[in-house]
């Protein structure tokens, strides 16, 4: 069964995405500035990843 998204991590998803695209970034670029892959920025964005859980990995 999946994990169901929380409130706060739905919130933060909005917040970062917003911000990068305010700052005219890609998914691909702000991902390289993180240190995580694409595709696991995009998770942070919808809610369904933990960005501090991703970064230790």
């Amino acid at each position: 069964m999946p994990a169901s998204k929380s409130v706060a991590a739905i919130t933060l998803g909005q917040r970062v995405r917003e911000a990068r695209l305010r700052l005219g970034l890609s998914q691909e670029d702000i991902a390289e500035l993180a240190g995580l892959h694409w595709t696991n920025w995009g998770k942070v964005e919808r809610g369904v990843a933990n960005p501090n859980l991703l970064a230790s990995c």
